[in-house]
């Protein structure tokens, strides 16, 4: 009996500490709160408040999924919450923000059902991955399109049949709807009679203004295709384009005909094959800004030819498969430059693909081409192979008015014609190279027809810059090096009367000073970086590896042990984090 009164107080004296540690602690969180309200963020209206956060759940959402065609991982999606659990009134805030809970990026049913709790009646901006099996976040996509009526934004990706399933639910009008996404990311179709659901009469999607199908069959006569469009992406698959596809030519054209204010439009393996012959009709697309194709040869000159387009609209032309064709595709990209301000910067280098040839309409120094991003091209065009592209830029104009030419082809790679080449750009003052090329390049510099002078080859040349190029061979008993050839061409220059003003060679291998001597009397303006390096083979790079990997022996010394500083680790934001 003694025992267990003494336990009995001993208890009753515990919870007495614990209940007077909590009126300590909710006492510390008190003050903590009041220092909180000193501090000048804490001074924002909770209308400024929300107004960031929104932006901040805006921001997040469009960085991570706004131009993605396929959806990312899911890991630490919807991060912004974060600043909900800076303090009591950032909680209160967000809380009592529906806006910043449009933004849903769908993981779990839980989750979802939550945010659109909190969201209220605000329109819905939302990414999701539609599973082909039943489960808790296909449970969760269907919580959301119950509230198709007040989605502004939609991005699904999935196989076509679990998405086009979806749609079959959705009964409500889509009038918020703006933009919309159709991600089919399965390495096959499936059943090849499917098509993008035909749910939403066009009146139904009064402001839908941005479309985007990838990887889905679809009729060219779908309803979605509508007037009030600016923005249209579809990218189909290459191979398939013979059953991918419903409707003609004609049908597609009928398509194009019904968006006439059309900003962005990407064709990609999605044109139905064209007749032969003159264009049946021109279709005009005056607000287009840009224009993405990706199909064959013929394809792409059939699109050019049917469409009618502003001056400044910018071209990104693929030739998905084989060489050009003998009609040429830079003759038909001429006429829509015919009416606008020539190309002035040019340059051809390698792709993933082959050849790519980009033009810019401003003159842009080499320093530009390097930046990063490179800016936007207005003409892009990208072939498999580039052995017939020298010949039809010499019959075309399109080119005629560059003075600025970047080139970062491999020349002994792709055997370049360069004097036909060249012959399409008599107005080229300076040549940026930055890859190696054959001695052809160089007679391409020096060309004339005959002995007449007066022909020579880029007439206007002043300035020729390489970089990263290998000017001669280590083993002297090959044929003339490019150096000694480069050096022969410059002088057949200065005795046409059209020397070269200004040479700059950077970061080159297998040249010397008494190289470089031989140059002082032929350009007036010489810049060399004075370095002098040979190119190594592959067996020796191999040798300088001290088996890391990275040419480097750890134990030289060169790496030192870095202690890392807690201070280092910790962000001192003004505010007492902890829900205070």
């Amino acid at each position: 009996m003694q025992a267990a009164a003494s336990s009995k107080a001993e208890a009753h004296a515990r919870k007495a500490l614990e209940d007077q540690i909590e009126v300590y602690a909710r006492a510390i969180i008190d003050i903590k709160t009041r220092l909180n309200t000193m501090t000048a963020v804490a001074r924002l209206p909770p209308e400024i408040l929300s107004t960031i956060f929104t932006l901040v759940a805006a921001d997040g959402y469009e960085q991570k999924y706004g131009n993605s065609a396929y959806l990312e991982t899911y890991y630490q999606s919807n991060t912004w919450i974060r600043v909900a659990q800076v303090c009591r009134h950032w909680r209160a805030t967000a809380l009592s923000s529906p806006r910043c809970w449009s933004y849903i990026i769908v993981t779990s049913k839980r989750v979802t059902d939550e945010m659109l709790i909190r969201s209220k009646k605000a329109p819905l901006h939302i990414v999701a991955s539609v599973p082909s099996y039943e489960d808790d976040r296909q449970k969760a996509v269907k919580a959301v399109m119950a509230e198709f009526a007040r989605i502004c934004t939609l991005q699904l990706t999935g196989s076509s049949v679990a998405i086009c399933d979806l749609f079959k639910s959705v009964s409500a009008p889509a009038a918020m709807l703006e933009s919309i996404r159709l991600s089919d990311r399965n390495s096959y179709y499936g059943d090849t009679g499917i098509v993008v659901p035909l749910v939403l009469p066009a009146d139904e999607v009064p402001r839908l203004r941005n479309l985007e199908i990838n990887g889905f069959p679809f009729s060219w006569d779908n309803p979605w295709f509508t007037p009030t469009l600016t923005t249209l992406l579809l990218h189909g698959r290459s191979g398939v384009e013979t059953w991918s596809l419903t409707g003609s030519f004609e049908v597609f054209l009928s398509a194009l005909e019904r968006m006439p204010i059309l900003q962005e439009l990407a064709l990609e393996h999605v044109i139905p094959p064209a007749p032969s012959g003159p264009p049946s009709r021109k279709v005009p697309l005056m607000r287009l800004s840009s224009l993405r194709v990706v199909a064959g040869d013929a394809e792409c000159r059939s699109v050019l030819n049917h469409l009618t387009l502003p001056s400044d609209v910018r071209f990104h032309i693929t030739v998905a498969k084989g060489p050009l064709g003998r009609a040429n595709l830079f003759l038909t990209l001429q006429t829509h430059f015919s009416s606008s301000s020539p190309l002035r910067t040019a340059s051809f280098d390698d792709s993933p693909s082959g050849l790519s040839l980009k033009g810019w309409r401003a003159e842009l120094q080499q320093t530009a081409l390097l930046e990063t991003p490179i800016p936007r091209p207005d003409l892009k065009v990208e072939v498999v192979t580039g052995h017939s592209i020298p010949a039809l830029l010499r019959a075309s104009t399109i080119f005629t008015g560059v003075t600025h030419l970047d080139i970062r082809l491999d020349g002994p790679v792709h055997s370049w014609r360069w004097k036909d080449a060249f012959a399409g750009m008599p107005n080229v003052r300076c040549i940026y190279v930055c890859k190696d090329q054959d001695t052809g390049f160089l007679d391409a510099l020096c060309h004339t027809t005959g002995d007449d002078p007066t022909t020579l080859a880029l007439p206007h040349l002043e300035l020729l810059k390489l970089s990263d190029m290998c000017l001669a061979t280590r083993n002297h008993d090959e044929p003339p090096e490019f150096f000694e050839v480069m050096v022969d061409s410059l002088i057949k220059r200065c005795n046409c009367g059209f020397p070269l003003q200004e040479l700059h060679i950077e970061e080159c291998f297998n040249i010397y000073q008494e190289d470089v001597d031989q140059l002082v009397d032929i350009v007036p303006e010489l810049h060399w970086d004075s370095v002098e390096q040979e190119e190594y083979t592959t067996e020796e790079e191999e040798e300088d590896d001290y088996g890391y990997g990275y040419g480097l022996d750890p134990d030289d010394g060169e790496f030192d042990d870095y202690d890392v500083d807690e201070d280092d680790l910790m962000f001192d934001g003004g505010l007492y984090f902890g829900m205070y």
